[in-house]
């Protein structure tokens, strides 16, 4: 007969593997219905915490009632194979049913009993399968501790396959089959030992210990482990880039370090005291706790001085190891030696399931109540430092409990807890972006700083330009450099000069409402509906008013706190204009550039309507690229592609986007929009032509058949490392530069072509030196731009660049 042990262990394996596999699907699922934001999130993470908790309680009891407790498991198993399945088949009728309610409260009474039920299931594996194998165990207690090693080990493959592989090559359906399939796997192994099982083992007697302290002790580093989860993962959005795969790194580290302090407990540490154990073990977590909170302010210096890389897949990768090293791997080591330590001492050896399934629920009680407690009010309250304090102190207090009958063992958790009340009463520490001290040339000063829960909004200003720039945690929201300024005004400017009688308009990110404000200026605007998935922006934009001219107090304006999508998914109501203007979507922003966000984008447009995205050329390797443009082609019948220095406009509609020049001379000259365009050197219709590049013709003859980015295909987010090379910038905009497109074809009248020549010649210089720039050649885009200038000497714009003070 097989090893029932070994295969049961492979079989629980497996099942960790599925469950962090099905989590980070269901998030990414979930999210399209409910939303990025941090309450959709976090309410979805709570549901299914609490039906763990559930699933361990009820069937932890139910197991120690029978005799067949790897029927039970196999049960369950198969069972979480069935339920899952539910989510992806029902989901296009759970996005129907979402987009008529109007309430994310309750959307999420819609989803949870699609979520609810597998979570039961899953929360019902680890009690019965630690009490079909409590009779072939030689001591209380081993079993359940080996098991929650050898799950949280299959956690880390599942999060570590399916984060950097799986749903890359597989796409989300494919790696969602492949995930149930596992799950019916897991189950099928223990098959062989259902006929044979044996009733419960009696170990004569032996006294259960612990009281009320170890559930308590359960619960409260439960509340404190995946409270500090949250707050890890504030300063590391911060300190690292917004991307799939810096995130998926830092949860495989947080598994791995779980995984190896119950590793090390099982193998080394079960032989000793268990209260002694405990106590230390838990005070040395706050003595950890206090060594990172001292290298917290330094560590975007250790990661700015590791050594440059050429790989790409470092680059990306190696920041999140060096930080996560530094911040939280030796805690968690530590904490992954508590829960078994405690099952070890808990469990009953006359009702093994029900003790293990009661512990459980504990545990995932607070596991549940710390995320929200701290991502919800202590953020908000205290802020992320203080708030990572006062979680280390709960962990030092429940140390100090185990300490209780040898008082001399409490001086060390009673210095330990004075250092700590030293660093909650003094005042914490900024954690800003890296980037602010990256250059040198630089001298910043910070004058917003605030804590949300949704990320952390920081405006800083260069003293030696008076640049500012707004940031969402470690994503440059806008700046007030000449160049950023030229992309959002053209998003904010060219949708409604081509667009006949623009009434009703929806920006869909807000940022510091430059955009807004020169939607704001066109005449014929009648509401503007802004939709901002960050909290605190329209705070922060009060510091932006010599560009955005206060429009947030617009009376038109209609500022919504949501996610963009999820906003169009509820709402009935069209526009003429929509823009959006996300972060890059390789930095959280990808579900903003599928064809099914485009989709939804359309159905929300009035005939005529116009659609406007940013499109930027950076972080994007040779087919993410393609793929892009590709996407938003196929969306839209009719495309047009602006460039705006750096960055550019991808503009969109299901009618042609053709203008008379004497229409849009009228248009442009509005005085308050005239004014607007001269601040960016766009002011004529030659001059904004300088920002064309191609039609839809163009960009279908460049980017030819392929795929597009879709929520199955996530190929901007799930990019290929390649994406990470320093010269993509300018690969993608000689691209660009060699398709680039004659001005004249979107003119329906005529138009001076020697003029509309010369400034596509002198704009191509233009590019050209901006391309010099980004390798580092200042001489090379100083001589394109004295280029550009013999072409159109009197061109203002060349003339504030020569000068360096238009960046």
């Amino acid at each position: 007969m097989p090893d029932i042990r070994k295969l049961s262990f492979l079989s629980f394996f497996l099942s960790g593997f599925s469950a962090l596999s099905y989590q980070v699907l269901w998030k990414r699922y979930l999210s399209l219905a409910l939303g990025s934001t941090v309450y959709a999130i976090s309410s979805v993470i709570a549901v299914f915490m609490v039906g763990l908790g559930i699933g361990s309680v009820l069937f932890g009891r139910f197991c120690d009632r029978r005799r067949r407790p790897f029927l039970i498991y196999f049960f369950l198993q198969v069972s979480i194979g069935v339920t899952t399945i539910l989510i992806p088949v029902f989901h296009p009728m759970i996005l129907k049913a979402v987009s008529s309610l109007h309430s994310w409260i309750f959307m999420l009474l819609i989803i949870s009993p699609f979520l609810l039920l597998p979570s039961i299931l899953m929360g019902g594996t680890f009690p019965v399968l630690s009490r079909a194998l409590e009779p072939v165990s030689k001591e209380r207690g081993v079993v359940p501790g080996g098991l929650y090693f050898i799950n949280t080990a299959g956690g880390v493959s599942g999060a570590l396959i399916t984060g950097f592989f799986l749903i890359k090559y597989l796409g989300m359906n494919l790696t969602y089959a492949m995930t149930v399939l596992v799950s019916f796997i897991s189950g099928m192994i223990i098959i062989p030992f259902i006929r044979n099982e044996i009733g419960v083992r009696d170990y004569g007697g032996i006294e259960k210990i612990g009281g009320l302290l170890i559930p308590f002790a359960a619960f409260l580093t439960g509340f404190s482990g995946i409270g500090l989860e949250v707050l890890w993962n504030r300063v590391l959005g911060i300190y690292l880039p917004n991307t799939t795969y810096t995130f998926s790194t830092i949860l495989v580290l947080y598994l791995i370090g779980l995984s190896t302090g119950s590793y090390i407990y099982y193998k080394r540490l079960k032989k000793f005291n268990p209260l002694s154990v405990a106590g230390l073990t838990l005070t040395f977590i706050s003595v950890f706790i206090l060594i990172s909170l001292l290298l917290l302010p330094h560590l975007p210096d250790i990661v700015l001085k590791v050594p440059f890389v050429k790989s790409p897949e470092l680059r990306y990768i190696l920041p999140a190891i060096i930080i996560s090293i530094f911040l939280f791997l030796p805690a968690t080591v530590l904490m992954g030696i508590t829960f078994p330590l405690f099952l070890k001492v808990y469990i009953s050896e006359k009702r093994p399931g029900e003790s293990t399934g009661m512990l459980y629920l504990f545990n995932t009680i607070g596991s549940t109540i710390g995320p929200l407690f701290a991502g919800f009010f202590l953020i908000k309250s205290i802020g992320t430092y203080r708030s990572i304090v006062l979680l280390g102190v709960i962990y030092l207090i429940i140390g100090s409990l185990f300490f209780l009958r040898d008082r001399k063992k409490l001086i060390f958790p009673i210095i330990v807890f004075l250092l700590m009340g030293a660093l909650y009463i003094r005042r914490p520490p900024m954690i800003l972006p890296p980037s602010i001290k990256r250059a040198k040339n630089r001298k910043d000063r910070v004058l917003f700083y605030r804590e949300f829960p949704s990320g952390t909004v920081v405006v800083v200003e260069d003293m030696n330009t008076g640049i500012r720039a707004c940031y969402v945690d470690n994503s440059v929201v806008v700046g007030t450099a000449y160049d950023a300024l030229k992309a959002v005004k053209l998003l904010g400017n060219l949708p409604l000069l081509f667009n006949q009688k623009p009434e009703d308009v929806l920006v869909i990110g807000f940022g510091t409402g430059i955009t807004t404000s020169s939607i704001a200026l066109h005449r014929s605007v009648k509401s503007i509906d802004c939709v901002e998935i960050a909290r605190g922006l329209d705070t922060a934009s009060v510091l932006f008013l010599r560009y955005n001219r206060g429009v947030i107090s617009d009376r038109r304006v209609n500022y919504i706190v949501n996610d963009g999508r999820n906003y169009l998914l509820q709402t009935e109501k069209t526009y003429d204009v929509i823009t959006c203007d996300p972060t890059h979507p390789a930095l959280g922003s990808g579900s903003l550039y599928t064809m099914e966000f485009y989709s939804l984008v359309r159905s929300r447009l009035k005939r005529g309507g116009i659609f406007a995205e940013y499109f930027p050329l950076h972080k994007l390797g040779k087919r993410e690229f393609l793929t892009m443009l590709r996407t938003f082609r196929r969306a839209f019948p009719y495309t047009l592609i602006w460039i705006g220095g750096a960055h550019g406009v991808m503009m969109g509609s299901e009618t042609p986007l053709l203008i008379n020049p004497d229409s849009l001379k009228i248009r442009m000259g509005e005085e308050d929009v005239m004014d607007d365009l001269a601040s960016i050197y766009s002011e004529t219709i030659y001059k904004l032509g300088k920002s064309f590049f191609l039609d839809q013709d163009g960009i279908q003859k460049m980017t030819g058949d392929g795929m597009v980015n879709s929520d199955n295909h996530p190929v901007l987010e799930f990019f290929g490392f390649e994406s990470g090379r320093l010269e993509n910038w300018e690969i993608n905009m000689n691209f660009l530069l060699e398709n680039r497109e004659d001005y004249s074809r979107i003119f329906t009248g005529e138009i001076d072509r020697d003029s509309v020549n010369l400034y596509r010649l002198a704009s191509d210089s233009y590019y050209r030196g901006l391309i010099e720039k980004n390798r580092g050649n200042f001489k090379g885009y100083r001589e394109w731009l004295l280029k550009a200038l013999t072409i159109l000497p009197h061109e203002s714009e060349y003339h504030l660049l020569l000068s360096g003070d238009g960046g």
